[in-house]
């Protein structure tokens, strides 16, 4: 038997206000539906003067940067890179794999990742002192296989091991072209 109340089902949608922007919906609290930015959004791409996260000004749609403006700034640091010049302590065979890799990379998922919201650090991440546990293009190498789902990343490695990687893990990373 079905217990739905048409009655009680409009009296409880009509409380909730309606959402009619991208700012509206970031600053509407999901289970009283009120209005009220109760959340903080934080730019994990730089940092204050004391090592944290900066606060984000203003209105939250127009915080997020365009896809757009994202792909291109991977397209021009990528058309700028030397694969005969790596930058200091990255080994010149890793230094060419990794740009391979990001060539292929940015024509197959480039523009899906940046509409997703990925970040330059998750993608192009690296660390020095910590070999193949950089952004997604680190960990990736040589491997061809990728499943780029919203913010997770999926591949085969060695055979039959499945690989994981999801954005936002390292986005304060470096680019490997910027290592040092």
């Amino acid at each position: 038997m079905l217990n739905f109340d048409p009655h009680r089902w409009l009296e409880e949608h009509q409380e909730v206000p309606e959402i009619s922007s991208l700012a509206t919906l970031a600053a509407t609290h999901p289970k009283t539906g009120k209005q009220g930015n109760e959340w903080k959004l934080f730019d994990s791409n730089s940092l204050d003067e004391n090592g944290e996260k900066r606060e984000l000004e203003g209105d939250p749609a127009k915080v997020a940067r365009p896809a757009k403006v994202v792909l291109r700034e991977w397209s021009v640091s990528l058309a700028a890179l030397d694969g005969g010049k790596p930058s200091p302590g990255i080994d010149r065979k890793v230094w060419r794999e990794l740009i391979e890799c990001s060539l292929w990379w940015l024509d197959g998922f480039g523009q899906q990742a940046a509409r997703d919201g990925w970040r330059t650090g998750d993608v192009f991440g690296f660390r020095l002192d910590h070999p193949r546990q950089g952004g997604l293009i680190d960990r990736l190498g040589t491997a061809r296989n990728l499943l780029l789902d919203g913010k997770r990343a999926r591949w085969r490695s060695h055979g039959d091991l499945v690989m994981k990687f999801n954005a936002g893990a390292y986005p304060e990373l470096p680019a490997f072209w910027e290592a040092d």
